[in-house]
This record gives structure tokens, C-alpha cells and sequence, in this order.
């Protein structure tokens, strides 16, 4: 039983892990891990089902070191899993000072996929708050045609916002770079301040904002699409927190 349900859930990671790279290509990060969590699976079915003997000559102690750290392993996953679904749906406040737009990659000058959802929700929440400011905030990637501040700035500009409520952060390379220089421009750290990001992003980029010392903050998220990809995203979320956590960057 336990060999079968860990084969067919190592097949499952596999065909998830093709429809990912059917999505995103070949260069999607943290893909591998679909990949390593199949074999994974699948060698420990294979161990119980048919070398169950190797299984019974590791030491008692190794095995409860070994089971110790799997179900300590899976309290963390469930716990941050459970605050990005957690953050993806609280709601945000209106009439926010500022709106700081997290960039993303720039495809031949036109934004991707993940930064044109961000744009529409930060358009969105800007019409129906004219008083907002909006923070558009990413540099310029070395296979990007300019920079993500400025891609977000033509769009907003097509869309008929006016330039006056537009400030652009052009020299980011990161999330928490996005955060501290924006804040810089602006002064947007006293808040209240909206970090306009992809769902799945929302948690993380809030608590770094608050590691910073903003000190009102929320998300504003941006749905994923296609649906089926906001569980690598997700996933891949979790481990960028317990790093972020483990050197000091954001609390849990």
C-alpha cells in the first residue's frame, strides 16, 4: 500500500514538474524540485516495498533523528504554506498614501506575464483611489531592453494615468532593494503602504517591508495564471521564507 501510494505520488510530481516547464520553459527556477521529490518518493517506495531488511538494520536512534526532522520539516512547510494562502487573502485598506509595484521581468521591452497581472491590480485599486501614489519599482536585468520601472511606467502611461501620481524606482535588483529605495524616494516606509505583488509573493514581501520598519503596511495581491502554477510558485515561496528567516531578513 505505502509503495503504491509513494510511486503514484512520484508520478504526480513528474507530470507537474512537465506542466511547469510546459509554462514557463526549460529555465523556470526551482523546477528541480518536482524532480527531486519524485525520486525521492519513489525511492522510498522502493525500499519498503522490496529492501524492507536495509530498512530494519538502521540504528532506532537514526530513525527517530530521521523522523524527527521530516515532521519538524513538515510543521514548517504547513506553517508558512498556511500564511502565504493567509496573506493572498486579507484585505487591504483604501485611500493608501503610497502603492509600491514590485517589478518583474521585461520581455522585449513589454512586461511579462507576472508583471502585467501586478500592473491591472495596481490599476485597479489606483482608479478608485486618486489620492495613492504610485511607487513602480524595479531596475534593469542584463537581458531586459530597459528598465522594469520604466516598462511599468509606459504601460500606466497607456492606460491614461496621470504621470504626476507616478514614481519611478529604477535601480532594484531585488524585493528588499525595492523596499529600501523606494522608501528613500518617498519617505513611504511611514505609510500607509500597499506592496502590490503576485499572490504567492504577498507574504513575503510584507514581512520584509516590516523588517525594514514599515510601519503600515499590506499587500495588495495579483492573481496567478494559470491557476495550476500557484503551487510551484507556493512552494518555491516557502523555502525563500525559512531563508529570509534563518539570516535575519524577516520574521516568521
Amino acid at each position: 500500500m505505502i509503495t503504491s501510494i509513494c510511486f503514484c505520488l512520484a508520478g504526480l510530481c513528474l507530470a507537474y514538474y512537465f506542466a511547469v516547464l510546459v509554462m514557463s520553459g526549460l529555465n523556470t527556477s526551482f523546477s528541480w524540485f518536482w524532480v527531486l521529490l519524485a525520486v525521492l518518493l519513489a525511492g522510498f517506495g522502493w525500499l519498503y516495498g522490496w529492501k524492507r531488511e536495509f530498512l530494519r538494520a538502521i540504528p532506532v536512534a537514526v530513525k527517530v533523528l530521521l523522523a524527527a526532522a521530516v515532521l519538524a520539516g513538515v510543521v514548517i512547510f504547513g506553517l508558512l504554506f498556511g500564511r502565504i494562502l493567509q496573506a493572498m487573502h486579507s484585505a487591504e485598506p483604501s485611500g493608501a498614501a503610497y502603492m509600491v509595484v514590485l517589478g518583474a521581468k521585461v520581455k522585449h521591452g513589454r512586461p511579462s506575464r507576472a508583471l502585467l497581472l501586478r500592473l491591472e491590480s495596481a490599476l485597479a485599486y489606483a482608479e478608485e483611489n486618486p489620492d495613492t501614489v504610485l511607487i513602480l519599482s524595479g531596475g534593469q536585468g542584463p537581458d531586459e531592453a530597459v528598465s522594469e520601472a520604466a516598462c511599468m511606467q509606459e504601460w500606466m502611461l497607456s492606460k491614461g494615468m496621470k504621470e504626476s501620481r507616478l514614481v519611478l524606482e529604477d535601480r532594484s535588483t531585488s524585493t528588499r532593494e525595492n523596499l529600501v529605495f523606494s522608501d528613500r524616494m518617498t519617505g513611504c516606509k511611514k505609510g500607509p503602504a500597499l506592496v502590490v505583488t503576485n499572490d504567492f509573493h504577498v507574504y513575503r514581501a510584507v514581512q520584509l517591508a516590516r523588517k525594514l520598519g514599515y510601519q503600515d503596511v499590506y499587500g495588495l495581491p495579483a492573481p496567478t495564471r494559470p491557476q495550476y502554477m500557484f503551487l510551484h510558485y507556493a512552494v518555491r515561496e516557502v523555502f525563500a521564507s525559512v531563508k529570509e528567516i534563518l539570516t535575519g531578513s524577516m520574521s516568521m
